[in-house]
């Protein structure tokens, strides 16, 4: 955790050689969610327009709005992001945007809430996206 306290022990660990033929099956592992994609962001026109920060939306919602990625305590901080992102995915009016969830440093509930993200992302593709905002 952030204190440097174990959060699990493992007591033991069995680990079974995978062979090339395994890993080209036939593409089993083709669609699986082993990578990271780096992808250029398009924001638009550069107007401004085609963004909003989540708390000034109003009636008319655009392409992309913005929004922290919940902080302080992982547990608080997941349930806050699936909150969000239920909300998000049950509004109407939001189906044709997508929220994106900005972190300017990673720690332990940045990276659960990422996570959580990364998994509605492979359920509802093109309904989130993730940036870290550089220092």
């Amino acid at each position: 955790d952030q204190t440097g306290t174990p959060v699990a022990t493992i007591d033991s660990l069995a680990l079974r050689a995978v062979t090339t033929a395994q890993l080209e099956d036939g593409g089993a592992l083709r669609d699986a969610l082993f990578r990271v994609e780096w992808v250029e962001p398009v924001l638009g026109d550069g107007t401004g327009g085609d963004w909003v920060w989540l708390d000034e939306e109003d009636d008319t919602v655009p392409a992309y709005v913005v929004t922290r990625t919940p902080a302080g305590e992982v547990h608080s901080a997941v349930a806050e992001a699936l909150r969000l992102v239920r909300s998000w995915l049950a509004g109407e009016r939001f189906a044709r945007s997508r929220l994106v969830f900005t972190a300017e440093r990673q720690d332990p509930a940045t990276a659960a809430v990422w996570g959580l993200v990364r998994s509605a992302q492979a359920e509802n593709p093109g309904r989130f996206a993730l940036v870290e905002a550089a220092d």
